[in-house]
């Protein structure tokens, strides 16, 4: 397995790659469904694309950087491919490229998602339903 990272906009870099990739996810309602929201992009947003040995794509993460937060959009991974450390690769990129920032890191997730941002250090700032809010502060 390999992780990409893509920058939505990047002029040192074409985007092509990064809506290849992306395309069948941003189509599926399935995954739409999954995250809770239709997969948007803006420029300078992140993209970290795992890839299997046969580079075919098996996951997806995103971050956005404002001037207050670092902001963890979407998280996803083939359900062929869960628990064989996809995630894991893909959020030790991102929360490389995010501790650079020297700002909070903020997210919306599922409740059900919770466990695997407590134990790398993060705090639920407040909860509606089956969504919180999370936060990891400056280290």
């Amino acid at each position: 397995m390999k992780v990409n990272t893509y920058i939505h906009g990047s002029s040192e870099q074409s985007d092509e790659a990064l809506w290849i990739a992306l395309g069948p996810y941003l189509c599926s309602r399935e995954v739409g469904k999954e995250l809770g929201s239709p997969i948007y992009s803006i420029p300078g947003t992140r993209w970290f694309i795992a890839y299997d040995d046969d580079n075919r794509v098996i996951g997806f993460a995103s971050m956005r950087i404002t001037p207050s937060a670092v902001w963890y959009d979407y998280a996803y991974v083939e359900s062929t491919e869960r628990g064989k450390g996809v995630f894991t690769a893909m959020s030790v990129l991102r929360d490389f490229e995010a501790g650079l920032q020297s700002l909070p890191t903020r997210a919306v997730i599922r409740e059900k998602r919770w466990n695997r941002y407590k134990e790398r250090g993060w705090e639920i700032s407040s909860k509606r339903g089956s969504w919180i809010n999370i936060i990891r502060e400056i280290p």
